[in-house]
Parts: C-alpha cells; sequence; structure tokens
C-alpha cells in the first residue's frame, strides 16, 4: 500500500529527447544517466526509451538514431518532449558543418519554442580532443 500512495503523490514523468547527428554519445549518455553498466550498442535505427529515476521524479530519455536516414522523424516526434539535450561528437571537427545546420533547423522548430534545449559538447575528455 505505502508504494501504491507513494506514486499517488509523484510528479508526472518528464520527457527528455536526446538528438544529435550518429555517433554523438547519446546512448552513452542514456547509459550514464541510468547508471548502466552493460556494454553500449548504439541504436542506429531505433528510438529508446529509458526510465531514469532522481529521487521520486522519472525522467523518459527518448534515445533518437542520428543517422541521416532517421533525422526526419526527429521533429514527428517532437511534440511529445519536454526538454531536448542535443548531443554533439566534439571530437569530431570534419562533422561540424552538418552539426551546425541540424542544429539551426531544430531551432527553427515552433514546437520547441517552449522548451528546455541544451546544447552537449559531448567527449570532453576524450584523448583525441585534446590532441587537436
Amino acid at each position: 500500500m505505502g508504494a501504491t500512495v507513494s506514486q499517488l503523490w509523484a510528479p508526472p514523468p518528464i520527457t527528455v529527447g536526446l538528438i544529435g547527428l550518429r555517433s554523438a554519445g547519446k546512448t552513452t549518455i542514456v547509459h550514464k544517466l541510468s547508471g548502466n553498466s552493460d556494454p553500449v550498442k548504439p541504436s542506429i535505427e531505433t528510438i529508446e526509451i529509458t526510465p531514469v529515476f532522481q529521487g521520486n521524479q522519472q525522467f523518459k530519455l527518448f534515445d533518437y538514431a542520428g543517422n541521416r536516414n532517421w533525422r526526419p522523424c526527429w521533429r514527428s516526434f517532437m511534440s511529445r518532449l519536454q526538454a531536448v539535450v542535443f548531443a554533439i561528437d566534439s571530437t569530431d571537427k570534419d562533422a561540424l558543418p552538418e552539426v551546425k545546420m541540424e542544429l539551426a533547423g531544430l531551432l527553427k522548430e515552433d514546437m520547441l519554442e517552449q522548451q528546455p534545449f541544451l546544447v552537449l559538447a559531448n567527449k570532453q575528455d576524450d584523448p583525441v580532443r585534446e590532441a587537436s
């Protein structure tokens, strides 16, 4: 009964979309936040939903595939999101023009106008980034 009562008072889940180009580290971010220590298998052509708890607040993390074929699908699911994290691979300088183009397109989306939007420069600890 105690669990049922506490669930009645728990706030509704917050939906967060992790978006970015392929190999930006979105799935690794989800694994770290969820405490999952299993080897990371990148999502190639899917959207994976992972629940994460911080205290009694549940977050539903939507890990969107970042390959070029899936990017148009990002927009079709954005109305369900309450926040967006746009992950960038900070070691991949060659991808920056494509990152800029996708980010500019997302920032023009009306449905994201009122939602928190975080741009995350991922892989800052990678030695490749430090050498360049």
